[in-house]
């Protein structure tokens, strides 16, 4: 039996049954080809079976799976199986894992050495918000890779601090990897982001919408791949609070920060604090704590978020010592771009030299100066965007560049404070320029 046979039946076991008897049938039988050559009589030794269930199991056509196969090769979405090496090695250890997943971006990422969920709700605080954001980068930048959902609140802005440390970031959604959340450009660009920088993985074929039941079966696998989940903030019927009930019940550690008292978003992990079924997280550093005692034996991790901040500042302070007398002028003081998303860009005072925007809400970027503190695609679409305000596909004209890379740059541009994206899709520097 060829390998693509094998693939054939693990996909028309997958879609014939709930993940949970798909799992069931799949043990029982030792692999998904036995189960397809199977007969009535070998489905009917099968207590957790039901009549339902074994009449679907007869059904031998091939055709969905044939059709799934050629979706995947037309949409570049890769399959992975249960049987393969990159399969997430945590995941095999829960209760019913799927026999088959869907992927866009880097396979080799689902084998990460230590792997963080994060959960939030979509009606998140300003502060959830922050925290969801600030966490996700510093363990991203720390060597930890972040995984979570692509839905607004919480999830949104731990994806874009992982983006924002520039390292992988996975994204598990309930519908298929090629139908965005949000029908809105924008997360459809973030789509794009994350399977450029990391990776989508879901347990539907391309083309599933993402509907309500398919979220508690998405948030197994979520919690089922992590080390550890930390649930940033949710009230008590939030699906935040759901997945660290699950994540308790596949016996991984949880984690919640606490929250001011009486505050409706964190009602529910709060909860989850007073009553110790979590842990609770005040830092970072626990994080990295229980990642050091996991993974002590097989030699160090990647430096701590605060030493690599130091590193950065340091290295900044000596460039900016080292620049030539004529750069740094009494005019014109050259200041350091900020380090965090919610810092705000110093306006300079008004100099003969250079004549800028004096309204109050009017910040000054030097576009030469952000050289060095952009990628080279980042500066390109700035320089661009300093003719004025255009679109994605206009600026990726002006660079000539690939639209995917030129999404991607602005994205982050847009996580920087640099460049803002107006209603009519159109993006603009965030501040009036000087060459």
């Amino acid at each position: 039996m060829t390998a693509m046979d094998s693939l054939k039946h693990l996909l028309w076991l997958s879609q014939t049954l709930d993940p949970q008897t798909a799992w069931q049938v799949y043990t029982h039988f030792g692999s998904a080809s036995e189960a397809y050559y199977g007969d009535r009589r070998d489905y009917r030794l099968l207590p957790f079976l039901q009549a339902r269930q074994i009449a679907l199991l007869e059904d031998k056509s091939l055709r969905r799976a044939e059709e799934i196969l050629a979706d995947c090769q037309e949409q570049g979405i890769q399959i992975v199986t249960i049987q393969d090496a990159v399969y997430p090695p945590a995941l095999r250890d829960i209760d019913d894992p799927p026999l088959v997943l869907y992927l866009r971006g880097q396979a080799l990422n689902l084998n990460a050495p230590f792997v963080v969920a994060m959960a939030g709700t979509r009606h998140a605080s300003p502060y959830g918000k922050k925290l969801a954001h600030s966490f996700a980068f510093d363990l991203s930048r720390g060597g930890l890779l972040v995984v979570t959902g692509v839905v607004t609140g919480c999830d949104e802005n731990a994806l874009l601090g992982a983006l924002q440390a520039g390292q992988p970031v996975g994204a598990v959604v309930a519908g298929g990897v090629d139908i965005p959340y949000y029908n809105t450009d924008a997360c459809r660009r973030l789509y794009e982001d994350i399977a450029t920088y990391g990776f989508l993985l879901s347990e539907s074929p391309p083309g599933t919408r993402p509907t309500g039941q398919l979220f508690r079966a998405r948030n197994r696998i979520l919690t089922g791949m992590a080390d550890c989940v930390i649930c940033v903030e949710g009230d008590l019927s939030s699906g935040a609070v759901q997945v660290a009930y699950l994540a308790l019940e596949q016996g991984k550690e949880v984690f919640a920060p606490p929250a001011n008292i009486g505050v409706p978003s964190a009602t529910g992990t709060n909860e989850l604090l007073r009553a110790g079924y979590v842990s609770v997280l005040l830092d970072k550093e626990d994080i990295f704590d229980l990642a050091r005692q996991r993974f002590a034996a097989v030699g160090r991790l990647p430096e701590l978020p605060e030493a690599i901040r130091a590193q950065r500042m340091a290295g900044e302070a000596e460039e900016l010592s080292a620049r030539p007398p004529k750069q740094r002028t009494e005019a014109q003081e050259v200041r350091p771009a900020p380090q965090e998303e919610d810092e705000k860009i110093s306006q300079p005072e008004k100099t003969a030299q250079k004549k800028v925007d004096s309204s109050p809400v009017s910040d000054y970027i030097d576009v030469n100066a952000l050289r060095d503190r952009c990628s080279e695609t980042e500066f390109q679409c700035c320089t661009v965007l300093a003719n004025g305000p255009a679109t994605a596909d206009e600026v990726a004209v002006g660079c000539g560049l690939p639209v995917v890379a030129v999404n991607s740059a602005l994205t982050i541009l847009c996580i920087k404070g640099l460049v803002t994206e107006g209603t009519d899709s159109r993006f603009s520097l965030a501040a009036q320029v000087a060459f």
